[in-house]
């Protein structure tokens, strides 16, 4: 078996439509389950395969199921500072996870420090 992603504070959990079977970062890879769309101006790796999403980060968790006719992304939300030295420092800040409908974003959130979400009508 193949391990992705090792850090037990930050990854992903999918549920998915067919099946049932679960993906997380430990055992795939969320580009195997989705593909690179733009939604409003940003891009993104959406899955229509997942009926529900659990992101964790930092001890918080959030749960988003998926209606039918809708796609989900999540990723990790990062910053990174170019150095004079010419290397880079990457911070993770945290996981951005959210649903999508005819390419319009209806849900999303964001775990950080706390968990903040918008729905949009």
């Amino acid at each position: 078996m193949t391990t992705y992603h090792k850090n037990k504070n930050s990854y992903f959990t999918a549920i998915l439509r067919e099946g049932g079977h679960t993906i997380n970062d430990m055992t795939g890879r969320w580009k195997d389950i989705s593909s690179e769309k733009i939604i409003e101006s940003r891009t993104l790796h959406v899955s229509e395969k997942v009926k529900e999403l659990t992101v964790n980060y930092g001890g918080l968790s959030k749960t988003i199921e998926i209606p039918e006719g809708c796609g989900v992304f999540q990723a990790i939300r990062s910053a990174v500072t170019f150095l004079q030295d010419g290397t880079k420092d990457t911070k993770v800040k945290g996981r951005l996870m959210g649903i999508v409908k005819d390419d319009k974003i209806i849900e999303e959130y964001f775990i950080g420090n706390d968990i903040t979400g918008y729905k949009y009508d």
